[in-house]
């Protein structure tokens, strides 16, 4: 997400500061980090505070998350909460933050559902005790092309266009709202284009489309779109994890529809687009 928000951000012309770290894969932005327009930045090499100082920053998108899938859940705190509160605190006392919006990439997911998600609400709960007026968008499970492998539905997409032989799910009861990668980052671009009409110190948003589909469904019509005839499809074969949720509660999607926003890919034509997408990558 966060290489298809540069790069719609420098085509609409905006002067952009880039946090990454050393270790960070850039194969994906190799051709932005040149611009003239994009400053990038090492965390590991620079204070925050000194970025705010060299640079007039209107709004601060923070869309950085550690999954946890190396159940090292320190890290996970470290990225998804510590750092996080340390841009937020420096917003705090910088004279230059002139709009002083925070743009948060949360999920959809209930904090009980994995240490990932526990720790993305937990910085939710900083961002409203902050005075710095704040944005938070839950994003439910958004799909596209070029993802890392350990995205469920870049693995089953990929997987199945491989023709593995097997793959092995939960009963895939789960329902999940599946939004294409360019609605999410339209989404990140009305609310920049109306930040203005944002009142409250906090808000949460839901981005999401209005529509549930089951896991088994999503793995079956990704099977149909690949023409893949040869995996078996274990349902059940995993568990579900503990606590796992089973439907997702989004009690705010009106107001991106409100500021003018609304998904323009349905599952089935964004499936279709990412798996051409990612048979050209293959």
């Amino acid at each position: 997400m966060g290489s298809k928000l540069l790069k719609a951000f420098i085509k609409r012309n905006f002067e952009i500061v880039l946090l990454k770290r050393l270790a960070s894969n850039c194969s994906r932005i190799k051709d932005c980090v040149y611009n003239e327009k994009v400053f990038v930045y090492n965390i590991e090499e620079v204070q925050i505070k000194s970025i705010f100082e060299q640079h007039d920053v209107d709004i601060v998108v923070h869309c950085a998350t550690n999954h946890g899938r190396d159940d090292d859940i320190v890290n996970v705190e470290r990225c998804n909460v510590v750092f996080p509160l340390a841009i937020l605190q420096e917003i705090g006392s910088s004279k230059s933050f002139k709009s002083k919006i925070f743009i948060n990439a949360d999920t959809a997911l209930s904090k009980k559902t994995s240490a990932y998600s526990l720790s993305k609400k937990q910085f939710c709960e900083w961002l409203n005790f902050s005075a710095i007026q704040s944005v938070n968008l839950r994003l439910s499970n958004f799909y596209g092309a070029d993802y890392d492998l350990n995205n469920f539905t870049t693995f089953v997409i990929r997987s199945m266009l491989n023709n593995v032989s097997k793959l092995d799910l939960t009963l895939g009861e789960q329902k999940r709202r599946f939004i294409y990668i360019d609605d999410v980052v339209n989404a990140f671009l009305t609310l920049i284009g109306n930040k203005d009409r944002i009142q409250d110190k906090f808000t949460s948003i839901d981005v999401s489309v209005e529509e549930s589909t089951s896991i088994k469904d999503f793995v079956l019509k990704v099977k149909e779109f690949t023409k893949n005839t040869t995996t078996v499809l274990n349902f059940g074969k995993i568990p579900y994890r503990i606590n796992e949720s089973m439907d997702l509660v989004l009690d705010n999607i009106k107001t991106l529809y409100d500021l003018g926003w609304s998904p323009k890919f349905s599952l089935d034509d964004g499936l279709q687009l990412t798996v051409k997408q990612e048979k050209m990558i293959k």
